[in-house]
């Protein structure tokens, strides 16, 4: 990706523009960077007047010959002639963009979020610490921009923050930094230092740069890959409270906290439940234990998504069932100390299958 491109969105805007407005904007740089454009419905009301980049020229119908672009203020100009491919709207895409930035900034790009200005595209991991979120903003081009991103980054931490260039790191935007454990970086200038021959690694520096907060992070047990989804991922539950984690040929393994037969794990039932039945249903919302079983289910789910960071949910709600995404089965060591009913395997066994 070229800077260029940065300071032209910067420019027009993530809402859409015309496709006029786009090329003439990025120049020779066009060719290059159309892949990072997608179409929208409709047509431009208005595009920048060629010989002033500083006005802009209202877009009418022009019947069957197409549009025209004119000046309804001095100074008057011919109107220009104009195609509907040249009045066709284009934004960014954020697809394209995310891959792009996940292969030149070392960090692994996804559909975390679909929806807003500011979105995960990704996670970034130094090594086998805790990934981080790496969220990328792309203002709408309207007035209030920057009170938007200010509002979206009270709701993020300890994540890395992209920006289309360090004009939006402001003395407002900076208080996040220490308040919200985030680290930022320009994209802009970042791709202006690779064109001078510097390799410069900003989300690793931001891995280096960001302090974790006190207390216990899980570490994923898997390094997620660009394509990967939950459906490829296979978890077997075997002996000892241990789910074993499969994915592309890479392998991982989490222990359960240890149980009691006068403290089952709820967390091992649940697994242990999905692996033969393919599904989850918590126990109807007037029983005496629905709160406790439902929040359980949900720090489950949390867990699997911490342990395998990836795009989307690892369950999918289906009339009333939670129904796995991933692949799940029993190990076979479980299985025989299941049949046995012996050792500590027999006792970690004992949580009832819903």
């Amino acid at each position: 990706m070229r800077a260029c491109f940065w300071r032209v969105l910067e420019a027009l805007g993530s809402a859409g523009s015309a496709t006029h407005d786009w090329r003439l904007r990025l120049g020779g740089e066009w060719e290059g960077c159309r892949s990072f454009l997608r179409p929208v419905a409709g047509v431009a009301d208005c595009v920048i007047d060629p010989d002033n980049h500083n006005r802009h020229l209202t877009v009418d119908d022009d019947g069957d010959s197409g549009f025209i672009a004119f000046a309804e203020e001095p100074p008057l100009r011919p109107p220009i002639p104009l195609l509907f491919g040249e009045v066709a709207l284009l934004c960014p895409d954020w697809s394209a963009i995310a891959d792009a930035l996940g292969k030149s900034l070392n960090f692994v790009p996804g559909p975390w979020e679909k929806d807003g200005v500011t979105r995960q595209i990704g996670i970034a991991q130094r090594g086998r610490n805790p990934t981080r979120p790496v969220i990328l903003h792309l203002p709408g081009g309207h007035i209030g921009d920057h009170g938007r991103l200010l509002r979206d980054l009270g709701k993020r931490n300890e994540s890395i923050i992209l920006l289309p260039s360090s004009r939006w790191l402001t003395p407002e935007v900076q208080a996040f930094r220490k308040s919200h454990n985030l680290s930022f970086v320009p994209v802009a200038e970042h791709f202006e230092a690779a064109a001078q021959g510097r390799q410069d690694f900003p989300v690793e520096a931001a891995l280096e740069l960001a302090t974790a907060k006190p207390g216990k992070r899980i570490v994923p047990v898997l390094h997620p890959q660009p394509g990967w989804r939950w459906d490829m991922v296979r978890i077997e539950v075997a002996s000892g409270g241990r789910l074993l984690f499969s994915c592309d040929g890479q392998h991982g393994e989490h222990r359960l906290p240890k149980t009691t037969a006068k403290k089952p794990n709820q967390a091992l039932g649940i697994m242990m439940t999905l692996a033969v039945k393919r599904e989850w249903r918590n126990p109807p919302s007037d029983a005496a234990d629905h709160e406790s079983v439902r929040k359980n289910f949900h720090r489950l789910e949390e867990l699997l998504r911490a342990l395998v960071p990836l795009p989307g949910k690892p369950f999918q709600r289906l009339r009333g069932a939670f129904i796995p995404v991933f692949q799940v089965s029993l190990h076979q060591d479980l299985l025989d100390g299941i049949n046995g009913n012996s050792g500590n395997t027999g006792r970690q066994s004992k949580v009832e299958l819903r």
